[in-house]
């Protein structure tokens, strides 16, 4: 058996039902915006910890002499591993992180003539805190090594003269 609503009942339901729809479409508007991240205007990579170990997966910008990410930041002391996807379907590329900005140039044209140590050269290694193997198209490689102490890191490929173009900076923070 049904109990009959008096007009007013009737229109405080019907009242009470939009203002209950329109709450819950607010809600999910909010949770909506709220999950689309404004975008850092520097690319960084994405990080995941595994084992107190930090893995950083790193791939190159389509053909284009560029990282996904021109910055990564991770805790000086720390274990770091770069993974490197090379998705570029012709180019080779490597990533090579440097003590120091001044040592760019003089690692990058050093590289030219290393051909036979995989474009890293012997005589430029102390200017290195850690290197990938160079990585053909569609090819994965990684090195894991403790973050140094804080500052900033540049990072960059040696093949022949993508260092000029194909850089970013390891941030490592205290």
């Amino acid at each position: 058996m049904t109990i009959p609503k008096t007009p007013n009942q009737e229109y405080t339901m019907t009242v009470l039902s939009k203002i209950t729809l329109r709450a819950s479409l607010a809600l999910v508007l909010l949770i909506v915006l709220g999950a689309m991240a404004i975008p850092d205007p520097t690319p960084s990579a994405d990080a995941s910890v595994v084992q107190d170990t930090t893995v950083i997966t790193l791939k190159p910008v389509g053909e284009e002499l560029k990282f996904d990410a021109t910055e990564i930041r991770a805790k000086a002391g720390t274990t770091l591993k770069i993974v490197f996807e090379n998705t570029s379907t012709i180019m080779p590329h490597s990533v090579v992180v440097l003590k120091r900005a001044d040592d760019i140039e003089t690692v990058g044209m050093a590289a030219m003539n290393a051909a036979e140590h995989d474009y890293i050269p012997p005589s430029e290694k102390d200017k290195m805190v850690a290197y990938t193997a160079m990585a053909a198209p569609g090819a994965t490689v990684e090195v894991t090594f403790t973050v140094p102490p804080a500052g900033s890191y540049p990072y960059i490929c040696t093949f022949p003269g993508h260092y000029t173009l194909m850089q970013g900076t390891l941030i490592a923070t205290s």
